[in-house]
């Protein structure tokens, strides 16, 4: 239905993970990603996933404010839209001085959606970022008990097992 907003946004997400995860051309990709993002926004401007969307291309353009805006924006009307805070902690995991706002961004993004292991992962990453080794690794376990069969989990564990000088134990993870 090309009226139907929601699905714009879906649109605007698959082409960004086109990129990532096919043979799509990164810029072909975010030609795609404005055009449905614009247009959910023309069809619902009170649609906070479309904020989402519209926030990272604000980031890959570097308009910095604006894509603080259209997180905050997309937070207000989409409180319980977990990959929402997830993208929102990723950016402010950007700037120094905003990390403690990563943290309890990504923390509610794990709150509204336990069950992630993506979002689980992401947490433990940002642990790792600040040092805090033993609730990183503590979150590791955690998304490796949900979830056994993620090998970014494993990754991770072996990295943050070689940054705190457990080289013997690395070898097993990877």
């Amino acid at each position: 239905d090309p009226q139907f907003a929601l699905a714009w946004v879906s649109m605007a997400e698959v082409a960004r993970h086109q990129s990532g995860y096919s043979s799509l051309d990164f810029m072909d990709s975010l030609a795609r990603r404005r055009e449905a993002t614009q247009r959910a926004l023309e069809l619902d401007d009170q649609l906070g996933e479309a904020y989402f969307q519209l926030a990272g291309l604000k980031s890959y353009d570097t308009l910095y404010e604006e894509a603080d805006a259209a997180y905050r924006k997309g937070i207000e009307l989409s409180p319980g839209y977990a990959s929402g805070y997830m993208w929102y902690s990723g950016f402010l995991s950007d700037f120094p001085h905003r990390v403690d706002e990563a943290l309890a961004m990504i923390s509610k993004a794990a709150e509204l959606d336990p069950l992630s292991s993506i979002i689980q992962l992401e947490q433990s990453e940002l642990y790792r970022t600040l040092g805090r080794y033993e609730d990183a690794e503590q979150q590791l376990n955690k998304v490796l008990e949900m979830d056994p069969g993620s090998a970014p989990a494993y990754v991770s564990l072996a990295q943050l097992l070689s940054e705190t000088g457990r080289i013997d134990e690395q070898g097993q993870w990877i």
